[in-house]
């Protein structure tokens, strides 16, 4: 039962990590996004306010519902393959709309991960346990954010703000499988 306590904890912080890498990495490419299309301030704080944590916030409470109807380890791997699909889509925009609809959908997708991993968390861990268990499962995002701006902003700086969302989204393929 520990190891396959540990190995869940492990992929849910994975999962996280990806989560807060993805969610940031507009903030790490705005001005590239913004001068490309020519946006306003107003857009661009959009794309990393509005069409994201809107969404985010919303669709978390109907995503706690269904987890607690349905198969949580299904519904994190769907989300995880959402969200990760829908960040390599931002890399293929080719207007603020359509920035704006996958940034939306990152937000979907990712608004299931925390609501339904608490509650794994609390299926596989012992209440003495559990509040070392969501530390090491909330240290995944903050260690996504710090990779986010040293990872993203390198890429983006080599390669293109295309190609950081385009490499951004294979690794939480990899992991949803």
């Amino acid at each position: 039962l520990r190891s396959k306590s540990t190995l869940l904890l492990t992929l849910l912080s994975l999962g996280y990590f990806l989560a807060y890498f993805d969610r940031l990495l507009m903030t790490v490419v705005g001005e590239m996004v913004k001068n490309e299309f020519a946006l306003s301030d107003k857009q661009l704080s959009l794309l990393n306010g509005a069409a994201f944590v809107i969404i985010y916030g919303a669709c978390g409470i109907p995503m706690g519902w269904l987890g607690d109807r349905f198969s949580r380890k299904k519904i994190i791997v769907w989300s995880l393959t959402a969200w990760t699909f829908l960040t390599m889509l931002c890399g293929t925009a080719q207007s603020f709309v359509q920035l704006a609809i996958a940034r939306a959908g990152v937000g979907v997708g990712e608004s299931a991960l925390v609501p339904v991993a608490n509650s794994l968390i609390g299926d596989v861990y012992p209440p003495a346990k559990r509040p070392m268990a969501i530390a090491i499962f909330y240290s995944g995002g903050l260690i996504g954010i710090l990779a986010c701006f040293l990872l993203g902003t390198w890429v983006a700086g080599e390669y293109g703000w295309r190609t950081a969302f385009l490499v951004a989204g294979p690794p939480g393929l990899i992991l949803a499988l």
